[in-house]
């Protein structure tokens, strides 16, 4: 089996903490605080923006590639089966988005497109991570 370098399984759960935390904090500045709308260059309104990204990208990093508590061939093909379909999936929701949303909001869109593909890769690996252990049981 070829080696890929992944993170241990401790780091998922670390990930699960850092992106819901990161995640809560970009809600609370993009909906309540409405200054992630405003372009000012107010340089505590950057670095809680930086936070909330930079946090969110990291926690969800940490999840899509920790280590399963068994890592083997199968399991690998899961994985590289997930990112193919994840990247296909965002391609066509990018070139869609293009097609029909103009202005800001296309721009808003592409940037939560950083996150789609990450989260389209977990829920991908996860839900054929459930149906070969639902078949198994069977």
């Amino acid at each position: 089996m070829k080696n890929v370098f992944l993170l241990p399984n401790r780091c998922k759960i670390w990930g699960k903490i850092i992106f819901i935390l990161s995640a809560l904090f970009g809600i609370y500045i993009l909906f309540i605080e409405e200054s992630y709308l405003v372009l000012n260059f107010d340089f505590m309104q950057a670095l809680k923006n930086n936070i909330a990204i930079i946090g969110s990208l990291v926690g969800l990093s940490l999840v899509a590639f920790s280590r399963e508590p068994v890592e083997d061939e199968f399991v690998m093909s899961l994985r590289a089966d997930a990112l193919i379909k994840a990247l296909a999936i965002d391609c066509v929701l990018i070139v869609l988005c293009a097609l029909f949303i103009y202005g800001g909001s296309y721009f808003y869109y592409l940037s939560f497109s950083q996150y789609i593909v990450l989260l389209l890769y977990i829920f991908i690996f996860r839900y054929n991570i459930y149906k070969h252990l639902g078949s198994n049981e069977e």
